[in-house]
């Protein structure tokens, strides 16, 4: 089955599920986020467990913070194969409290235990007095926002990969991502939607869509930084690779014009890249839209 349809699996059983995190207006936020071997950290690069559990807390503490509310407990579940370097072990419950620390979170629990091959290093971040919105209150005429570089992490694991040498200081950013999570936060109460990117901009832009009944106008280039652009140039890579993958940690909002000063002065107070790409209109999307992180210009 594709991601999609367990997915859709789950809602039917579980209607509760909606939203990347489970969260009560005013109250309690949750989520929890996986890294595993191979897929989200590699064992051949010198601090491949530091940038695995860095890249679990990002997957969960950007899904609180897209629904407004302020992360600040992590459980965490740490499962290794039986005859795992104790340095290994080590250096992960040092990684988890420096990531706890950068945050500002409480490691409150776990569970720790023994798989047969793969490392998992799996997240849990729990926040309070959420402010919203979710994803199902864009407007019609709202316009369509995005935070930071899309596709850098994806680029970044491109370049990691295929030992492709020059870009160690970007690899190392985009493996040990450091979402800025003071935005959406700061953001909840001027936006209608919002998500955190990390499924693709396409993807995590059609469930908006499809929540709120509507489709989106993407009218501007997708936001890349200037070093991207050198990269794709020297490398002769085409920036659609990328930013139609996942697991960018930014965030995605829907809001009002009137909004639209205030938010970009938050945005640019806190040295956080935004960029305006477009505008939600009336009608529904197709069914293919967002599958596989495709969007429509």
């Amino acid at each position: 089955m594709k991601e999609t349809d367990v997915i859709n699996l789950i809602k039917q059983m579980f209607p509760l599920t909606g939203d990347d995190a489970y969260w009560e207006k005013g109250g309690i936020a949750m989520s929890v986020d996986s890294s595993i071997q191979g897929r989200h950290f590699l064992l051949d690069r010198a601090n491949w467990i530091e940038e695995g559990v860095w890249n679990s807390v990002a997957g969960a503490i950007t899904d609180v913070a897209a629904v407004g509310s302020n992360p600040e407990l992590i459980m965490a579940s740490f499962c290794f194969p039986k005859k795992t370097n104790d340095l290994i072990i080590k250096k992960a419950v040092k990684a988890l409290n420096d990531v706890s620390k950068y945050f500002n979170l409480n490691v409150v629990g776990g569970d720790l235990s023994q798989t047969s091959s793969d490392i998992v290093l799996s997240i849990s971040v729990i926040g309070f007095d959420a402010i919203g919105p979710g994803l199902s209150s864009a407007k019609k005429g709202d316009l369509i926002g995005v935070t930071g570089w899309l596709g850098s992490r994806p680029l970044g694991w491109y370049l990691a990969i295929n030992k492709i040498k020059g870009y160690g200081d970007f690899v190392e950013q985009a493996l040990k991502p450091c979402p800025n999570i003071d935005f959406p936060i700061k953001v909840a109460r001027h936006v209608s939607a919002m998500t955190d990117i990390t499924d693709g901009i396409g993807f995590d832009l059609a469930n908006i869509c499809r929540k709120s009944n509507l489709k989106p106008n993407i009218f501007s280039e997708i936001p890349c930084s200037k070093f991207m652009k050198k990269i794709f140039c020297d490398l002769k890579l085409n920036p659609e690779m990328f930013y139609t993958q996942g697991g960018d940690y930014e965030f995605l909002l829907t809001f009002d014009q009137k909004n639209k000063k205030e938010i970009k002065n938050l945005a640019k107070s806190l040295n956080l890249p935004f960029s305006i790409i477009g505008k939600m209109e009336e009608g529904n999307i197709p069914s293919w839209y967002g599958k596989g992180s495709e969007i429509i210009w």
